[in-house]
């Protein structure tokens, strides 16, 4: 039985003309969130015979682990809880998934987290599950403050 897998993932880059002081300052950033998968399901906890390299190199040599439950169990509360730093029940996604015949999403006067980084000079990008609503242009990804995207709504 294989596992399934939605990844988000969201790249934020800083160009500037001296890289090596702007690298300390300003890091490129991966945010990775891959939902419906079980603690137990990856490589790094020992308890999975599942294997995935590359990833498993990234978490032992150079990504910062965060082993704990933060949101809710589906992607759409997931996603917002992330972006927006908020939980889902204060802003009314906290019951479902955001699907294609809702008519609804993420709030636009919630603030989310590439709005932060736009403003130190963030580049942003997005590739995966976008899950927060499609219904209106304004609540699409290249609306909400990511520069590209790449993936299904």
């Amino acid at each position: 039985m294989g596992i399934s897998l939605s990844i988000l993932v969201i790249g934020l880059s800083y160009f500037a003309n001296a890289h090596t002081e702007d690298e300390k300052t300003h890091p490129n950033i991966i945010l990775m969130v891959m939902d419906d998968l079980g603690f137990n399901d990856v490589p790094w906890h020992d308890h999975s015979n599942t294997q995935m390299p590359f990833l498993e190199n990234f978490v032992n040599e150079q990504a910062l682990k965060i082993d704990t439950f933060y949101a809710m169990p589906l992607c759409s509360m997931t996603r917002s809880a992330l972006l927006t730093g908020r939980y889902p029940m204060r802003y009314g996604l906290q019951s479902s998934v955001v699907e294609n015949s809702y008519p609804f999403g993420l709030s636009t006067f919630e603030t989310i987290i590439t709005h932060d980084f736009k403003s130190h000079g963030y580049d942003t990008y997005m590739v995966g599950k976008w899950h927060l609503g499609f219904h209106r242009e304004d609540l699409t990804p290249l609306n909400r403050g990511f520069d590209e995207f790449r993936g299904s709504l």
